[in-house]
């Protein structure tokens, strides 16, 4: 349980551009935030625009079942997604850029409209991505103020016990009563002479659905629809931390020295790495009502119901130093793995599409959505320790609290038009304001989206589609106690993103 302890606190280092409330990304509090967050649709034909009133093609059915009832034909649909990434860390008064591309597969479906005689009936199934992001980040600087040794020397921390064994902790009093870093052994707090660190972080992470869904005119120009989806993602994270004595302000002989105090040397280079592997897994079950009324406009309204997501979570960490001797500890490691669950909010839609001219659609929804109501389960396995229960089920609560108090309840405002030209061919565009997710800090994004669709014959059309977004974020790097005031002080990151999305994709129509 030792990871447990950790992220409970929020005091893991990270660094990802999902993070967006200023926090530790990979506290199972941002881990709530960020599983429960779409930011894809693998399908190139709705990827650009809002579709809670309206149908764009394949993907439509994620903004509202319904909507597959207004489709005119049998399709199969076919997508890749990839993602450029722009990201820039500022540390310690020193900048760094990144740039970070990702391909993966968008989608692949079947929709089938039933023969009526009247009204409509449609069915469908395939796969959607509807969360993908890829980033790493190096970071170095003089830090004058903290040393991730501080966060090691932490009683609550995980890394108390590999630290200790790899001397970057030591007993801070004779009587061995509390930790202190190895780089303040010797020195007032007021004398830290600094380190130099150096920080590698990579993440990777994806999430799709394999859905079912169903759609028809139950009345006259009343539409419903329902699909049910099999939730699949996995999350890959792996850090390397590093700080060097650079200028050997630490050039003591205490460790490894006699018992007459001879022979004995001091830390040159401190590494620490960790890894964590998640595999996701859950349920999606969406409802929705259409309305079209005439040729004038159609409303539309649907639901996303909470739904329970399962992860089990591998993990390791390792500790090593290098002396200036030449000589290096072992590598002092901890792993092992957990079972734990993130209870998505609900979302609901409402969405109206006007038809000013023939050839000329325009939309626009809100979606609102009460991140507040994350939930999590420490508990999803067998524990027969009383103690180690006990210690979990208050480490939930606080999580609990700590999001009840912390995350937004939003409404996402999306807007699009579709223009028809002569040749069939269709013209797309979208804007979309997204409200911050955290009180913490103020992450608005706003996204601007185009599309494009080719028919290539008369059954095969070609799809493409953007989204541009541009932010400023916040990632917190670590926490430690201040050695002075005993306060718990924040180590940060501030960053700014550039994200562009392009999903591509062929409609065979039938």
């Amino acid at each position: 349980m030792k990871r447990i302890t950790f992220l409970v606190l929020g005091v893991f280092l990270a660094i990802t551009a999902q993070a967006q409330n200023g926090d530790s990304p990979i506290s199972y509090k941002s881990l709530g935030l960020q599983f429960s967050t779409q930011n894809a649709n693998g399908d190139a034909s709705s990827a650009a625009v809002t579709s809670v009133s309206s149908y764009n093609g394949f993907g439509s059915f994620i903004d509202n079942p319904a909507v597959m009832a207004f489709a005119k034909s049998s399709d199969i649909s076919l997508g890749w997604f990839y993602g450029n990434n722009d990201q820039t860390n500022t540390y310690l008064g020193s900048k760094s850029s990144e740039n970070f591309r990702k391909t993966d597969f968008g989608n692949v479906g079947m929709l089938f409209k039933y023969p009526t005689s009247q009204g409509s009936l449609v069915f469908g199934a395939g796969y959607s991505l509807t969360s993908s992001a890829k980033n790493k980040a190096f970071l170095s600087g003089r830090n004058n103020t903290s040393t991730i040794t501080d966060m090691f020397a932490d009683p609550s921390s995980s890394y108390n016990g590999i630290a200790f064994d790899a001397y970057a902790i030591d007993y801070g009093d004779l009587t061995e009563t509390y930790y202190e870093s190895i780089f303040r052994i010797g020195f007032t707090p007021a004398q830290f002479p600094g380190i130099t660190q150096y920080v590698d972080v990579n993440r990777d992470n994806r999430q799709g659905e394999f859905s079912f869904f169903g759609a028809t005119e139950f009345q006259k120009n009343f539409f419903a629809g329902i699909s049910i989806g099999v939730v699949s993602g996995t999350s890959n994270y792996s850090r390397k931390f590093q700080e060097l004595d650079e200028f050997d302000n630490y050039d003591g002989d205490f460790i490894g020295a006699d018992v007459n105090g001879n022979g004995g040397t001091d830390i040159d280079l401190i590494t620490l790495n960790d890894k964590i592997k998640s595999t996701v897994e859950g349920v999606n079950i969406r409802g929705g009502l259409a309305y079209k009324l005439g040729k004038l406009a159609t409303f539309g309204a649907s639901a996303t119901l909470p739904s329970k997501l399962n992860i089990t979570e591998k993990y390791s960490s390792a500790i090593k130093s290098d002396f200036d001797d030449g000589t290096a500890t072992n590598t002092y490691d901890f792993y092992g793995e957990f079972d734990y669950a993130i209870t998505k909010p609900g979302q609901y839609n409402i969405g109206a599409t006007l038809f000013p001219f023939s050839k000329l659609s325009l939309s626009a929804s809100a979606e609102y959505i009460d991140y507040s109501k994350i939930k999590i389960s420490l508990i999803e396995s067998d524990i027969s320790d009383p103690i180690e229960k006990a210690d979990l089920i208050q480490s939930e609560q606080q999580i609990q609290s700590e999001i009840n108090r912390d995350y937004n309840s939003v409404t996402n405002l999306k807007f699009g038009a579709v223009y028809t030209l002569s040749n069939k061919a269709k013209l797309k565009a979208g804007y979309a304001i997204y409200p911050a997710k955290s009180k913490q800090f103020n992450v608005e994004q706003n996204m601007v989206s185009a599309g494009l669709s080719i028919p290539l014959t008369d059954g095969i059309v070609f799809d493409i589609s953007g989204q541009y977004s541009a932010w400023d974020d916040r990632s917190l790097l670590y926490s430690y106690s201040d050695p002075t005031s005993g306060n718990l002080m924040n180590s940060e990151v501030d960053q700014s993103f550039e994200l562009l999305n392009v999903v591509a994709g062929i409609r065979i129509s039938f």
